[in-house]
């Protein structure tokens, strides 16, 4: 356990898939944006279509017109109108949907983007004794202190850091460095 927590071990390469798929998720939800455009475009295109239905309605209605052809104008305008409503809807449904899968794709990459953070402190767990012994060794008197050891940094950065960090603190120790 790490802080009274249960550990798992997982693989690097799997950590690096899980992250890889979170981040093509975020990306795919975006895909969702041009239909949704699209969507809203019909939907201006079916009011024009109601509207232009409305105002030939209105110029027959000067005419004398059948009354199967009263009912036909009738029918398409109904027929546009809950068509309309049933686009409008959908339309909604559809862009709760696209923000509710963004969101859940931000936390998901979020997440396995966590799993590789390491706090700075973990490099540090052998060079705070590296520098006592060698100050010892040397005859100095020497203190180091660490500001930022619960930043967190990514597990492979903080890998490549302790050998040239772990030289830094050599080098600083035999040839002095002072606040």
């Amino acid at each position: 356990t790490e802080g009274g927590e249960r550990v798992l071990r997982v693989t690097a390469e799997r950590l690096n898939s899980l992250l890889d798929l979170s981040s093509k998720s975020l990306v795919e939800t975006q895909r969702l944006k041009p239909h949704l455009a699209t969507m809203q475009r019909l939907r201006r295109m079916q009011n024009n279509g109601l509207r232009a239905l409305e105002s030939l309605n209105v110029h027959l209605k000067e005419h004398a017109l059948s009354l199967e052809a009263q009912e036909a104008l009738e029918d398409a305008r109904r027929l546009l109108a809950e068509s309309q409503q049933l686009l409008a809807e959908k339309n909604a449904e559809l862009d709760e949907f696209a923000w509710q899968a963004s969101q859940r794709a931000q936390v998901l990459y979020d997440t396995a983007l966590a799993c590789r953070m390491r706090p700075f402190a973990d490099v540090l767990t052998g060079q705070v004794r590296m520098v006592r012994d060698l100050g010892r060794s040397l005859g100095k008197q020497v203190r180091l202190e660490i500001e930022g050891e619960k930043t967190q940094v990514d597990r492979d950065v903080l890998e490549k850091l302790e050998a040239p960090l772990t030289h830094l603190l050599r080098n600083a120790v035999d040839h002095g460095i002072e606040t």
